[in-house]
């Protein structure tokens, strides 16, 4: 964000919570004190969305630790250091922002195909991972809380005690979800926890919601909180000082769902990429694709899409290709024949 960018971003942020008192007056013992700067995203998001305050309010309580901490990593770290994919994906996304102001057509690792999380959660096999020639390796799924049992912070060590990567090195993504027992309000903290803790060591975090055990959380009395959430994770990333892409991990539902109501909302937030989970019996391949096509169009010049589960070899590579994916990963695949799936993807 340049200077001007940014002197207009804090002027509109001061105006909202300005006028936060006259419009919110039911409202006001909650926000007592909200308006200082560790309190902003979420708090000022929340108020372009009425009704979401208040909920917002009891967020942000929990939030004002992650919120110093976040400010005195910024305070400390370089811009790019040690990150050969950094640049290049911040380069890649101001381009396509010339053409359009939401467009993410793609990213940079996106010309090979990417290892899906659930293979290594804790970055014990990291090294090795990220030398087979995979465009991207996604670690995960973590949480960002000490008592998870999937904990973030054992992750983001192994991470950043690798020696520096040269450019043909995987990108490095974490997938971060939510602790077992959290309740859904625990959400946007355990997210903004993740982007403060893990942004120096990742080229992406992909947020999901794709497991079965959070499901409930695609509800639509969920929709507001999950886009106070992502706008905020937004705001935070376009402050760090390196660019580390923002990803939505969706289940793409079968032919009796509607299309993803949340893949608008993360078009609209500025999140950059779209990862939706196919149905992987090869039976239903044509109907999955059908949807994933349907997506594309609705977000033509939106977020990348990327296509995981099913992806066996080139021909579903070519498939999700032509019907609007912007890259793919695969998980099963690499179960099942290990680094050597690699050159059945690309026959």
């Amino acid at each position: 964000m340049d200077e001007h960018a940014g002197a207009a971003a804090r002027r509109q942020d001061a105006r909202i919570l300005r006028d936060d008192g006259a419009k919110r007056s039911h409202c006001a013992a909650s926000h007592r004190g909200h308006d200082s700067a560790r309190w902003k995203p979420l708090i000022i998001e929340s108020r372009q969305q009425p009704g979401d305050a208040c909920a917002a309010c009891q967020v942000a309580r929990r939030i004002a630790r992650a919120r110093v901490a976040g400010q005195r990593l910024r305070e400390r770290a370089g811009p790019n250091t040690g990150n050969p994919h950094a640049l290049a994906c911040a380069k890649r996304v101001a381009q396509q922002r010339q053409i359009s102001p939401v467009i993410r057509s793609s990213l940079p690792w996106h010309d090979r195909p990417g290892l899906a999380g659930g293979i290594d959660t804790d970055g014990r096999q990291a090294a090795t991972l990220l030398e087979l020639g995979f465009g991207s390796v996604e670690f995960g799924t973590v949480a960002a809380h000490p008592q998870a049992p999937n904990s973030l912070a054992p992750l983001v060590a192994r991470l950043a005690a690798l020696p520096p990567r040269s450019v043909d090195t995987s990108a490095i993504g974490i997938s971060v979800g939510l602790s077992p027992d959290a309740p859904a309000t625990a959400l946007p903290a355990q997210w903004l926890d993740a982007l403060h803790d893990a942004w120096s060591v990742a080229d992406y975090l992909s947020f999901n919601l794709s497991a079965r055990a959070r499901r409930p959380l695609l509800a639509p009395e969920h929709h507001p909180m999950l886009a106070v959430t992502l706008r905020a994770l937004v705001r935070e990333r376009n402050r760090l000082p390196r660019y580390i892409a923002l990803a939505l991990k969706l289940p793409l539902g079968d032919r009796h769902d509607p299309l993803p109501a949340l893949a608008d909302t993360a078009a609209h937030a500025g999140i950059d990429c779209l990862t939706l989970v196919l149905a992987d019996p090869p039976a239903r391949r044509s109907e999955q694709l059908a949807r994933l096509a349907d997506l594309a169009h609705r977000l033509a010049g939106g977020p990348a899409l990327v296509a995981v589960g099913g992806i066996r070899n080139a021909r579903d590579v070519q498939d999700a290709h032509a019907v609007g994916a912007s890259a793919v990963q695969v998980h099963r695949a690499f179960i099942h024949r290990g680094p050597a799936c690699l050159k059945d993807l690309s026959r």
